[in-house]
């Protein structure tokens, strides 16, 4: 099984990104593996099952921030966030963190 995970913080005010919705879906045939939220620590862990993935495989990690920056006051800011990125190992973590602000947003990957 490959674990995929984030971490997300508001570059405005150095705050963990709660509550942002997250899907994770593979490219080629547009499935949807799995989905989930961040946690009250900006925090999100999802697994794809060992079953599903097949030798690199592409991935989009797709993050919803319209009601996270609807909450925050901010109107006009980035409304989704798309990562893609292959998974080449089932058994592995990938780990992609975020800092968004309303206008940008930073990104990198780890292993």
């Amino acid at each position: 099984m490959a674990i995929i995970t984030s971490h997300i913080l508001n570059g405005t005010d150095g705050t963990h990104a709660m509550k942002i919705p997250a899907k994770l879906m593979e490219l080629k045939s547009r499935k949807l593996l799995v989905h989930g939220e961040t946690d009250d620590g900006g925090r999100l862990s999802l697994q794809i099952k060992s079953v599903d993935i097949y030798p690199s495989m592409s991935c989009e990690l797709v993050f919803s921030l319209t009601k996270y920056w609807e909450l925050k006051e901010i109107t006009g800011g980035i409304s989704e966030i798309a990562l893609r990125f292959s998974v080449y190992q089932s058994e592995r973590s990938y780990h992609l963190p975020l800092i968004i602000n309303p206008h940008s947003y930073s990104t990198w990957i780890s292993s």
